[in-house]
């Protein structure tokens, strides 16, 4: 049977996961995804529904009273959600899970008590999430952003954007073809007509 949270002692340095600090300050990507999952921790509806979510994907080919528990549906959501992000392999989710002191303290485990984490478990788990899980949970969370944070945005960071445009590929590479021929043709016309030694290869090229 799957729980929804990390069943965890009020222990050494243990703070809830809703009041655990977060440095804004450091503009690494992992602090923002951890700020998002802190709004969605905080919003009970929301968070229980995506997990509810997550929890037909993961307990689909299983019986829910049979088995040990395994990782809480909280935990699984966390990971899945750095993972997808922060597009990074189970190995090193792996070391920030067991080692990143943030990232601990959202998964719901106390700082210096905090539960260690194979990839292979990781791994295990994770890829029973669906890709069209993935897309109803990412729409729900943008109509979360979308009524709750209603300030509209006076400056946007990207990378860069993708359009659909009418250019064949193999028109631009043949006319660069083109063009580097008949460079080296004219070039050779022109060395004759200056007695410039040098293009004897011009029609082999």
């Amino acid at each position: 049977m799957r729980s929804y949270f990390p069943k965890t002692t009020i222990g050494f340095l243990q703070v809830p996961i809703e009041l655990v600090p977060l440095d804004m300050n450091n503009q690494d990507e992992l602090n923002y995804i951890l700020k998002g999952l802190q709004d969605i921790y905080k919003n009970y509806a929301l968070c229980i529904d995506i997990l509810n979510l997550i929890k037909k994907d993961i307990t689909r080919n299983s019986d829910e009273t049979k088995g040990s528990k395994g990782m809480s549906l909280w935990e699984i959501f966390v990971l899945l959600i750095v993972r997808r992000s922060g597009y990074t392999d189970y190995r090193k989710l792996a070391d920030l899970a067991s080692n990143h002191l943030s990232l601990i303290g959202i998964l719901g485990h106390g700082s210096v008590e905090g539960q260690l984490y194979s990839h292979s478990t990781l791994q295990d788990n994770i890829v029973l999430v669906q890709a069209k899980t993935l897309d109803t949970i990412n729409i729900m969370i943008v109509k979360h952003a979308q009524i709750n944070f209603k300030k509209s945005f006076e400056k946007v960071r990207v990378d860069s954007f993708v359009f659909e445009v009418n250019i064949h590929f193999h028109a631009d590479y043949k006319s660069l073809v083109d063009g580097a021929r008949c460079m080296l043709r004219e070039g050779a016309r022109l060395a004759d007509l200056i007695g410039f030694d040098g293009f004897r290869q011009w029609r082999y090229l």
